[in-house]
Formats: C-alpha cells, sequence, structure tokens
C-alpha cells in the first residue's frame, strides 16, 4: 500500500500468468468528493431502494449514470432478451462505458452477500479458471458436482428459475428484499489508511469467527440430525410389524491381542477363523462406507441388501422395509439360529448398526480433524476405521466385551491399547460409536412407540444451556465410570417415557 490510495492485491487465480501477479487498484475515490455527504443524500438512498432488475429499476439505473441514451440503442437491438439478459447487459454497460462511479465501497461488512447476489443474478457459476463472471454458465451439473446433499436435479435450467424470480412468478426473499451494508470512511485522507486496514481486517475477523461459532453445530447435534435423516429410511408403522429373520452369519470373536491375531491373519484359513458378515467385504457395501451420504449409493445398498422373507400366511415373499428396524426378544433369542461352533445369524441390530456407523464415523471425524467432510470421504482412515468397527467392534465379540479385538493392528494406528474405553485422540470414535450404536438399538427394542427414537432426544439436550465442546462429549461417552453418571437419569426419563 502506498501514500497515493492505492493497494497491491494478489490475484487469487490459480491459473494466473507467472508475470503478472499482482495487480494495484484505488481503495477510495479521489477525496475531494464530499463522500460522507453524498452518501447522506436522499437521492442516493431512495436509488439504493430500487429494484433493478425491473424495467423501472433499468432505466433509474442508467439515468443515475448518465447511460439513458446507450441503454435505450442496448434495449433496441436486443428485443427478445430475457429479464435476466437484460439486467446483465445493463450491469456491463455501466462498469465499461460510465465514469461517474464514484462511489467505491471496498471494504465493507455483507460484501460476501452482495458478490453471491451478483453472480445469482447474473446466473453464473464460479469461474476458478479465468476469474469472470460468464452470464448464463450456471447450470444443473454445478450442483451435482459440488455435491449438495440431498440434491434432486429439476426439470428447469437455472436460467429459467431465475427468469421466473425476476418476472414474479415465484417469490425469492434473498433476492428481492434489501439488507443493510456498513461502509467505513477515513476522514483525514490516507494519512491513516493503514490503521484503517488494520482495523478493518481485526473487525472482519471477529465478525467472521463470531459468525462461524454461532453457525456451528456442537458434536452431539450433528449426530441427532444425522441420526433423523436415517430415521426416514424406514417407515414407523412398519418397524414393530416387519423384523426380518437374516441368514448371514458370523463368528463370535474371543478375547485376542494384536500379535496373535496378525499370526492368524496369515493363515490361508483366517477368513473362516476371523468370520464376519460376507455383505460387509462387499463391493456395494465398500461403495457405501466410501460416500455414505449419497442418496443414490445409499438406496443401492439398502434396496439390494434388505432380506426378503415369506409374509406370515401368505405364500409369496416379499422385500421387507429398509433399515432401521425395530428389535424385539424373538429378533435376539429365535431368530438367530442355533450356535453352531460360535457361529450364528446375525439379527436386525447388525443392519442398523451397519447402516448407521459409517455416517457417525464421518461426522465425529471431521469434528475433531476440523476438515470438511468432502474431504474425508472414502479416505483410507476413515474406511479402515468404518471396517473395524463393524466387523470387530458391534455385537461381534464374546467375552470380555471391554477389551479390543487385536485386529486394529491392521485397520488403525492404534498402539498398545487393550481397553476400548482407554482409546485416546482420533481414536475415540470407536468406543463413542459402539456406545452410541448400542443407545440406538436399545431404543428399538425397549421404547413402546417406534415413530421416533429417545437417543436423538438425548443427543439434541447436550446444546440445552451451557453446551459441551466436542472434547468433552467424546471424553464423557468413551469413559464408563462417566457414562453412568451422565446417563443415569437420562434413562431414567426414557423409561418414564416408555
Amino acid at each position: 500500500m502506498d501514500d497515493n490510495n492505492t493497494i497491491e492485491m494478489l490475484r487469487l487465480n490459480p491459473n494466473q500468468d507467472p508475470g503478472d501477479k499482482t495487480l494495484k487498484q484505488n481503495l477510495l475515490p479521489p477525496m475531494e468528493t464530499d463522500l460522507e455527504n453524498l452518501l447522506q443524500t436522499s437521492n442516493l438512498k431512495m436509488f439504493l431502494g430500487i429494484n433493478a432488475t425491473t424495467d423501472k429499476g433499468m432505466n433509474a439505473v442508467a439515468k443515475r449514470y448518465g447511460l439513458v441514451n446507450e441503454w435505450r440503442d442496448t434495449i433496441k437491438e436486443s428485443k427478445e432478451d430475457d429479464r435476466a439478459t437484460k439486467y446483465y447487459k445493463l450491469l456491463v454497460l455501466v462498469k465499461t462505458t460510465n465514469n461517474k462511479d464514484n462511489v467505491w465501497i471496498n471494504f465493507v461488512e455483507g460484501l460476501h452477500r452482495h458478490a453471491a447476489i451478483v453472480m445469482c443474478l447474473t446466473c453464473s457459476d464460479f469461474d476458478l479458471k479465468d476469474n469472470y463472471i460468464d452470464q448464463g454458465s450456471l447450470k444443473n451439473k454445478a450442483f451435482k458436482n459440488a455435491a449438495v446433499p440431498h440434491y434432486r436435479n429439476p426439470q428447469r435450467m437455472p436460467i429459467q428459475v431465475l427468469n421466473d424470480i425476476l418476472n414474479n412468478d415465484y417469490e425469492a426473499p434473498m433476492l428481492q428484499t434489501p439488507f443493510l451494508v456498513q461502509v467505513l470512511i477515513p476522514k483525514h485522507g490516507a494519512s491513516q489508511i493503514n490503521n484503517m486496514m488494520t482495523i478493518l481486517k481485526d473487525n472482519s475477523k471477529w465478525i467472521s469467527t463470531n459468525k462461524r461459532n454461532s453457525a456451528e453445530k456442537m458434536m452431539a447435534k450433528r449426530l441427532s440430525e444425522e441420526l433423523a435423516i436415517i430415521m426416514d429410511f424406514s417407515k414407523p408403522k412398519e418397524r414393530s410389524k416387519f423384523q426380518p429373520k437374516l441368514h448371514a452369519k458370523f463368528k463370535y470373536q474371543v478375547d485376542m491381542d494384536s500379535n496373535k491375531f496378525c499370526k492368524k491373519y496369515k493363515k490361508t484359513d483366517a477368513k473362516m477363523e476371523l468370520q464376519f458378515a460376507e455383505m460387509l467385504t462387499s463391493k456395494i457395501y465398500m461403495d457405501y462406507i466410501k460416500d455414505p451420504f449419497n442418496k443414490e449409493t445409499t438406496m443401492k445398498y439398502l434396496k439390494e441388501t434388505s432380506p426378503q422373507n415369506k409374509v406370515p400366511g401368505c405364500k409369496s415373499t416379499i422385500q421387507w422395509s429398509l433399515p432401521p428396524y425395530g428389535i424385539s426378544n424373538e429378533n435376539l433369542m429365535y431368530d438367530v439360529g442355533t450356535l453352531e461352533k460360535q457361529v450364528r445369524n446375525i439379527d436386525v441390530r447388525h443392519l442398523n448398526a451397519y447402516l448407521i456407523v459409517p455416517r457417525l464415523v464421518y461426522h465425529m471425524s471431521l469434528k475433531l480433524k476440523n476438515e470438511s467432510i468432502d474431504n474425508l470421504l472414502g479416505k483410507d482412515e476413515e474406511v479402515k476405521l468404518i471396517q473395524y468397527i463393524t466387523r470387530y467392534g458391534v455385537y461381534t465379540r464374546a467375552n470380555p466385551y471391554c477389551k479390543l479385538h487385536g485386529a486394529y493392528a491392521k485397520y488403525t494406528k492404534i498402539h498398545n491399547v487393550s481397553y476400548i474405553n482407554n482409546c485416546d485422540d482420533w481414536n475415540r470414535i470407536i468406543p463413542v460409536t459402539i456406545f452410541l450404536v448400542m443407545l440406538f438399538n436399545a431404543c428399538f427394542m425397549y421404547q413402546t412407540n417406534l415413530r421416533n427414537n429417545l437417543l436423538l432426544t438425548a443427543l439434541t439436550g447436550f446444546d440445552y444451556g451451557k453446551s459441551l465442546t466436542n472434547d468433552t462429549f467424546m471424553n464423557t461417552l468413551r469413559k464408563f465410570y462417566t457414562r453412568i453418571k451422565l446417563f443415569k437419569t437420562r434413562i431414567i426419563c426414557i423409561l418414564m417415557i416408555t
């Protein structure tokens, strides 16, 4: 920054020319302009409230910037243009022809929203290559490529939707409601420009931090909301009525340290020795655990693995409703078949676990790593942890239940840990996930009304009053003695409700 009120800005375009890394931009208009009084004039206030996407508003913008004749000629040349294209051409005309734009707003609170609205009104995709606004470049595939959760490809193109909004056929408050911006102006020219920029930077940092903290959901809340999404996969009325018998088998795993596991794993009969449900090694389940939030992948996994059984009193078979399933004593006592050489059928608790474990792991991992979930999906560390929990963690162990199976030597980076609740740092995900799965299934077994799952209510309750930090939440749920104190009252409440 120099004394002439110019600022040197680094180009953030990743495709920049190595010889053109910076540009100089005037920070403020010439100080002989009485900027403070200009911003207070009634004419400017009325102008700022104009809806520039209407014919009347476009004419007012052209008049304000002395472009009446140019705008009239533009309209004549393109009578068939839709309203969105007209707005874009007016914007280009003002920015390329006008010489009266002497009010510069370079640093304002709310500028990010202003930029988003400009991109929306020009129907432009974010151009990360050439760094310019290309009117009409936004297509439906942009939303799919961005992995927008629960995105459904609509029949209409974005430009058609935008024109519906501009023609008042559809309400869009974010585009049609005026909003306030804050403009900071130095009173003494360039002498205080460096101090002003320091203040603005700190102010922006505080605002951004506060907004992020207020918008960021605690881990317990995120887990509760994710389980609520899972609940919609099955119909509430069918959870008690339909509880299928399953035929996949697994072998109860005895106590085994990491050294013993590694020796067994090298043998040719390791798969028989360490038997778990074959569906856990299938391609369809591997695709699911790499991206469990993809609706298409999830539905494919659920529909292809949902069991078919005979309907009582009927010769035909049907595909049972999708998990999560309700749980009954019959599921755990009779439907599992006979126990032969420590091998038996899996039950509905396993299918519930296979569904929710990947989602729980990713949500906890993103919080502990402070990462975007898109950067974690399908990563080796998360995938292996999911495999370990589903194969060796939930409903697969013989005594002692509180010890880690030695398979952790193959799936994790854990060293010399024997007991589940001694997992630390990122590996705390193991005991917390196992505990939450147990609670989820317990609610589906003991609740009389299976429309909801009371674990969701319990997790949401962590946000009442003073919220727990993510570390406190993880440490609390992984330690056995602490869990008793924490959930004693809540379990009593659950029993009273049911």
